[in-house]
């Protein structure tokens, strides 16, 4: 197995962050890539147990496509322990085992692990289970009469695994798929849920006393050919360990945004995510991210959206910490498309803070990161991972952890060894660092320059253009003390150089 993580680490032992100074030299956060066996490699969902970090995802020859699944045992700085990938678990064919999988992913009895995905275009799916080393306990795969099973996620419920999901009919409708085994993978039942007119989705499930509860999202749509006339709604439905439906509770179309993604419970209250869109044309679609708080009875207790309406804006998953807060991952478009960690107030849905970062940035294209799957660590510090995408359009694993206060150091970032060397010829001289009421940009040589400079939460400060030699940037008597980015680029979008610069009281 090769593995070629990138990691070049420059500590920082004073930072400014959300008002507030702090001196450590382990506290502040950090981005890392990977790229696995030097094939596109996708991180999808993370889970602790203990000191250990346990991440699913998926490995591909290209960005075209999947053909396998890895699991990764990691510390919390994000160092790989151990790794095993899965082509053909049971060596049939010596071929690679076409794969995928996303959130299907649980721990187990004895410090095992079950995760669940797709084979062959999506015709049957299998199920995995691993012990501490990764050793194969089970596997099984399931071959189906849909046009495509997509599992999603996982849960134990009542001595049993519940894999969830949606397939594809012979109709072309889609439908929720709940597969339920026992505890050593062996078949109990399988069922789909839905309406022939209807597209409906499941995406995630809790428990809730003696029944499962699932979280979906249902739409009619009368004219594939006329955009935004779709009838959408989300629904929250629960079974019993029979797959028979005990309750049914659903919005009103149009009552909040469509494309459920995460449910969770605090006490006896419901929180998940939805997406309220707008489609542009037959395949662009724009989301925003939006969180909805509900009672036992369902009734609206708040709700909030977290960013415009925009391509690429979204929350992929929330989770509650040990501090009952909420934490969501995810991903914004602001000159780049950054990944997104927010720690948000559940009594209100108030922002506590919001963390922003960005990988690899690619002259002429952009850069992007997606993030899937996050954890809180006991002291606070968030762990998220996803993708982004390298200069040679590979995807990239990402990881970002985040302190407890909402810092990353993009100077903690993995990059390549190239963009390192690059990045150290330092083509731009900034100073004073710590800055108080101005910043000097000194170019050199260098003409027809852009500078940009963004806050943590990629709220852009200042975007204006720069001559040849020295550059001196006024700043606003009342900027937020704090650390900030700042890029240079060409008018042509060419990536020149990107730092952080402190920004003491003015």
């Amino acid at each position: 197995m090769r593995l070629r993580l990138y990691s070049v680490k420059v500590a920082i032992t004073i930072f400014i962050c959300c008002s507030h100074f702090f001196l450590s030299a382990q506290s502040f956060g950090f981005s890392k890539t990977y790229l696995l066996e030097n094939r596109s490699t996708i991180f999808h969902a993370i889970r602790q147990i203990g000191n250990d970090l346990f991440v699913l995802g998926q490995i591909g020859a290209d960005t075209s496509g999947h053909s396998g699944v890895f699991i990764a045992r990691m510390d919390t700085l994000g160092n790989i322990i151990k790794l095993r990938t899965f082509y053909d678990p049971l060596n049939q064919n010596n071929l690679e085992f076409p794969m995928s999988s996303y959130e299907a992913f649980i721990s187990t009895h004895d410090k095992g692990f079950a995760f669940a995905g797709s084979t062959r275009f999506g015709k049957s799916i299998f199920l995995i289970e691993v012990d501490s080393t990764f050793e194969i306990r089970y596997f099984k795969e399931f071959p189906g009469v849909h046009k495509n099973k997509v599992p999603l996620y996982m849960i134990i419920f009542l001595d049993a695994i519940y894999t969830i999901g949606f397939v594809q009919t012979i109709n072309f409708d889609f439908d929720v798929f709940i597969f339920k085994t026992d505890l050593v993978g062996n078949k109990i039942w399988e069922k789909s849920y839905g309406v022939s007119a209807w597209d409906e989705n499941a995406k995630s499930a809790i428990i809730n006393d003696t029944t499962l509860t699932i979280l979906s999202s249902e739409t009619f749509d009368p004219n594939d050919n006329v955009y935004n006339d779709e009838d959408t709604w989300n629904k929250i439905f629960s079974i019993d360990s029979s797959g028979v439906v005990k309750s049914t509770w659903r919005t009103m179309n149009g009552e909040e945004g469509f494309s459920a993604q995460s449910l969770i419970k605090i006490r006896s209250d419901y929180y998940y995510t939805t997406h309220p869109g707008v489609q542009l044309s037959f395949n662009t679609l724009h989301y925003a991210p939006e969180i909805v708080c509900r009672d036992s009875l369902f009734n609206l207790k708040w709700k909030r959206t977290y960013g415009d309406t925009f391509y690429l804006n979204w929350f992929s998953n929330i989770v509650v910490g040990q501090d009952n807060f909420l934490y969501a991952a995810g991903y914004i478009p602001d000159g780049v498309t950054w990944g997104r960690v927010c720690k948000i107030n559940p009594e209100n849905g108030d922002l506590i803070w919001e963390a922003r970062d960005t990988a690899f940035y690619i002259p002429g294209w952009g850069s992007r990161n997606r993030l899937e799957g996050l954890t809180v660590l006991p002291g606070g510090s968030v762990i998220a991972v996803g993708y982004t995408v390298d200069y040679a359009y590979h995807e990239n694993g990402l990881l970002y952890k985040v302190t407890a206060d909402g810092c990353i150091d993009t100077l903690c970032s993995t990059v390549g060894i190239q963009e390192y060397i690059y990045v150290q010829q330092h083509k731009v001289k900034v100073y004073p660092n710590p800055a108080v009421d101005e910043i000097n940009f000194d170019v050199g040589d260098l003409k027809d320059l852009q500078l940009k400079l963004f806050s943590l939460q990629g709220q852009k400060i200042i975007h204006q253009d720069l001559i040849a030699g020295n550059n001196k940037i006024k700043l606003d008597k009342n900027l937020t003390p704090g650390l900030y980015i700042w890029r240079v680029f060409s008018n042509n979008g060419y990536h020149i150089e990107t730092g952080k610069i402190l920004v003491l009281q003015n």
